[in-house]
């Protein structure tokens, strides 16, 4: 069984991480192997060819984790999302902590910037367009602790003036 096409295939179409790549075509011989009525063959066996499918891929240059994860980290900063949750993101893409913390530090460290573009994209504080309730200064900084900033950031974002 040659996983390579499938491979090459997925990745023409989609940016993956080492890992996504090996849970695609786990599921690709799977499918396969219900589609033809035949058992599956060893673990053992299925294992080695995709580990030769990911490094194949990975001797041509079409798989690099932490060249995958330096753009998945600078998309989720431009979006206005904090260090936190670009981790968080990252660690659940399957990316191992060398290539996340590869990742995160050409980042700027301003997280005031990235919570006023994350307040903007989802209008609150001052970009809200209408009042709101009269608690609703508490919500936005709740909203903006739980996307991941820190409290004095949240709130220099929400009050200022």
């Amino acid at each position: 069984m040659d996983l390579i096409p499938a491979a090459l295939a997925y990745l023409a179409r989609y940016a993956a991480s080492t890992a996504h790549l090996r849970l695609v075509l786990q599921r690709k011989v799977q499918r396969r192997a219900m589609r033809t009525d035949t058992p599956l063959p060893p673990a053992t066996e299925i294992a080695a060819t995709i580990e030769t499918a990911v490094a194949r891929m990975t001797d041509l240059g079409l798989l690099n984790d932490t060249e995958y994860a330096t753009n998945l980290a600078r998309q989720y900063r431009t979006r206005g999302e904090s260090l936190s949750k670009i981790r968080l993101r990252l660690m659940a893409k399957g990316l191992g902590t060398d290539d996340i913390a590869e990742a995160i530090r050409p980042l700027d460290d301003d997280e005031h910037s990235a919570a006023k573009r994350y307040a903007k994209r989802k209008r609150l504080g001052p970009f809200r367009l209408s009042p709101g309730k009269p608690d609703q200064p508490k919500r936005d900084i709740a909203s903006l602790c739980r996307a991941g900033f820190s409290l004095t950031v949240s709130r220099q974002i929400i009050e200022q003036k």
